[in-house]
């Protein structure tokens, strides 16, 4: 048997491990009531309508073995103990806070559902706490441990649903209690508490879950989507700092103006180089990981945000949405940015200008069987790709 984490270390118990159910929009929620001091814990309760404001008790305990919260004192004379929040679970309480985020966030079984109600409230940077927390946690070390990721050799790692419900909490039972799962229930504990953990990796795009099948994405295992280990900036912050280059650049194209083309120049490395196109960058690498959306280049010096609409016929909340974006490696941009490739703005397949020598398609790995990840093709970023669609077909018409 493998070598898994002493939980000792972590101050948890095998029942902080492994718990459920306990969707995420639920332990944010439990997050915030938790920060207004209102949540309490009482072991063994099942119900989720917080009477006298008790907690799931699952989903608690689950937030414990993620340090979230952690239990403060026991009320007299009773099984009911306080909650209090961890200093990691106060980072994500104040971004909620800083939002006016009431503990309405959506509690279902659809990770697409709660992304969707997340960046309707600004709150894509909560990702990057939210991950941070999961990584240090035994549950995630020991998901490492069991899918042998630092030595797999490939970068997907499927595994049958129910199978891996079952094994993975066989295998953590086995190690830490010693004791030997029961299989023969109508459904068995792995059942009940794993999908906890699953929907946590899938919120984080650490794997995808079809209805039979779990595909965890190694890379994303050992990397993570954190840049740098560093906050991205808020959609606000960036907001922000695109007003205040804007203004920076009509000084500098007065200068443009004045010198000619050497003061152009300089108006247009300053707009490349700018903080602003860095920090929209790591927003997209935040979102949808370190990597070229056409060819996976990964190397973060080559990779670069090509705005779909261009910031220069943009508005601000344009030039700062994710969804007017795509992470591309230098050859892609150039690319995109010329109008030579564009994406079907319905189902994401690339669309290659006859322009484009089949030396260089081959050059530059443009086949036209390739399509964007479906996860890229929100309503926003395919209205932004139906305005590139146009300006590519009136550039090649012939």
């Amino acid at each position: 048997m493998k070598n898994y984490v002493d939980l000792e270390k972590f101050n948890i118990e095998f029942k902080n491990l492994l718990s459920g159910p306990a969707q995420v929009g639920r332990m944010l929620n439990y997050i915030i009531y938790t920060g207004n001091g209102i949540l309490k814990h009482k072991p063994g309760n099942r119900k989720t309508t917080l009477e006298n404001n008790i907690g799931s008790a699952w989903a608690i305990e689950f937030m414990i073995g993620l340090q979230f919260v952690k239990l403060g004192a026991k009320l007299p004379n009773s099984e009911v103990y306080r909650l209090e929040l961890t200093e990691k679970g106060k980072a994500i309480f104040n971004l909620l806070q800083s939002k006016r985020c009431k503990p309405d966030l959506y509690e279902g079984n659809s990770v697409d559902a709660l992304k969707d109600d997340l960046k309707k409230r600004g709150l894509v940077d909560l990702y990057n706490l939210v991950e941070k927390t999961f990584r240090e946690s035994a549950v995630f070390k020991n998901l490492c441990i069991y899918l042998d990721v630092e030595t797999c050799q490939d970068e997907l790692i499927p595994v049958a649903k129910g199978e891996f419900n079952d094994k993975f909490f066989a295998e953590m039972l086995l190690f830490y209690e010693h004791q030997e799962l029961n299989l023969e229930s109508r459904t068995s504990t792995g059942a009940n508490r794993v999908p906890s953990l699953v929907q946590m990796c899938e919120f984080l795009n650490y794997c995808t879950v079809s209805q039979g099948e779990v595909v965890f994405i190694k890379s994303k295992l050992l990397n993570g989507n954190i840049v740098n280990d560093s906050i991205v900036v808020s959609q606000e912050e960036l907001i922000r700092m695109i007003k205040t280059e804007d203004s920076f650049n009509q000084k500098i194209k007065k200068l443009a103006e004045e010198y000619g083309e050497e003061g152009t120049t300089v108006v247009t490395s300053t707009t490349r180089l700018s903080q602003v196109q860095t920090a929209f960058r790591d927003r997209l690498i935040n979102e949808y990981g370190q990597h070229c959306m056409v060819c996976g280049m990964n190397n973060k010096e080559v990779l670069i945000a090509s705005h779909i609409k261009p910031a220069s016929v943009s508005n601000i909340y344009e030039k700062a949405d994710n969804n007017n974006g795509l992470l591309l490696c230098a050859n892609h941009d150039k690319l995109f940015d010329r109008f030579l490739i564009s994406f079907n703005f319905i189902d994401g397949t690339i669309m290659i200008s006859d322009k484009l020598t089949n030396h260089d398609k081959r050059t530059c790995c443009l086949s036209p069987d390739f399509r964007l990840p479906q996860e890229l093709l929100t309503p926003e970023r395919c209205e932004f790709l139906m305005w590139h669609n146009n300006e590519f077909y009136q550039k090649n018409d012939k």
